[in-house]
């Protein structure tokens, strides 16, 4: 937030989360209208013109995913050398098993090895971890294939709450059958054309828009580029103790992964209510069904992010702490709500 130009704040706050919510893939929480326990997942789309400084996203996921990603390297590595030997190995030679590995950053990929992926999560811990998907241009995602764009569509509707299985059964030897749970924190950039062609008339009307929160650039004629500040050495390290925090909090030294933490959210629940409890009223008044639908999970997104906050703040039972979170919910929840009625409230 302190680097950035004033346009890009909220959209830079958003990117830093997303990838922190992926990183926290061992935190739940409960949240006061389900029974059932949140991870803490996000869908951001950071949507600008042509040439108006969405690469911003770069630098500060590279930064914030710098151990996962140099841990996903490490991985594939296991898995080119594996399919190296499979190639070069006689036919009747018997082969070591394949490694089970766990990459999580993701860019293209298709439905079958996105599936074997998530598999080899449950094969190696028994429990799913959060996939982080990041594309720079939404378009690219399923560059020249129609039922790539339509996978990572339906996936992503599942992906966005724990416990929604997604199976592949097929007869064919290129794909990979199983039933996994998929979960993802993703965040494309893109323009408003890509992601018009993204989020047609079925995604609208199936829900795809509800789950993902819209960080405009709004209008940037005539600005200037957008010139961000360097990161002090001081703000490295806070960032650096934060991921490591996070890192820590998922793997263990021995290789496995630490167990779930819950983060207690209970105190927010009023809160909650109140802002919930205002925009039913307003859908009374206006008969808005676009509202009706878009403020269940606009406030569902800010109260995941509200309670990774409170948890690198460090669960304090402070009331100006506290007091401080409500604030960043009800900003972050009327935010996402603004953005999804903008774009899509016709």
């Amino acid at each position: 937030y302190e680097i950035a130009p004033e346009t890009f704040r909220i959209p830079a706050i958003l990117t830093a989360i997303t990838c922190l919510c992926a990183l926290g893939t061992r935190l739940r929480v409960k949240y006061v209208y389900d029974t059932e326990l949140h991870a803490l997942l996000l869908q951001v789309v950071v949507v600008g013109n042509p040439g108006d400084g969405k690469s911003f996203t770069r630098p500060i996921v590279k930064n914030l995913l710098a151990p996962l990603i140099l841990r996903d390297q490490e991985l594939r590595r296991q898995e080119q050398a594996y399919n190296d030997l499979k190639k070069t190995a006689a036919k009747n030679k018997q082969l070591p098993e394949e490694p089970i590995t766990d990459v999580r950053c993701l860019q293209n990929i298709t439905r079958a090895k996105l599936v074997k992926r998530a598999d080899m999560f449950i094969r190696k811990y028994g429990e799913p971890l959060a996939f982080m998907l990041f594309s720079e241009e939404l378009s690219t995602m399923s560059e020249g294939n129609k039922k790539a764009y339509s996978d990572l569509r339906t996936i992503g509707r599942l992906a966005y709450d724990l416990g929604a299985s997604f199976s592949t059964d097929t007869n064919s030897s290129e794909s990979y059958c199983a039933m996994v749970d998929i979960i993802w924190c993703s965040l494309y950039c893109s323009t408003p054309a890509a992601l018009d062609e993204y989020m047609d008339k079925r995604s609208i009307e199936g829900g795809n828009v509800t789950r993902h929160v819209i960080a405009d650039l709004g209008d940037l004629m005539g600005d200037d580029a957008p010139v961000f500040q360097q990161i002090t050495p001081e703000q490295q390290k806070l960032l650096q103790q934060t991921v490591d925090q996070l890192m820590h909090e998922t793997y263990t030294e021995d290789g496995t992964i630490q167990p779930i933490h819950e983060v207690p959210m209970d105190w927010l629940d009023n809160a909650v209510k109140g802002w919930c409890q205002e925009q039913r009223d307003q859908v009374l008044k206006t008969g808005s069904r676009a509202l009706n639908c878009f403020y269940k999970r606009s406030s569902v997104s800010a109260f995941r992010m509200a309670t990774l906050c409170y948890h690198l703040w460090g669960e304090p039972d402070d009331e100006n702490v506290r007091r401080s979170v409500c604030r960043f919910y009800c900003f972050m929840a009327s935010y996402i709500l603004n953005g999804l009625m903008t774009r899509w409230g016709k």
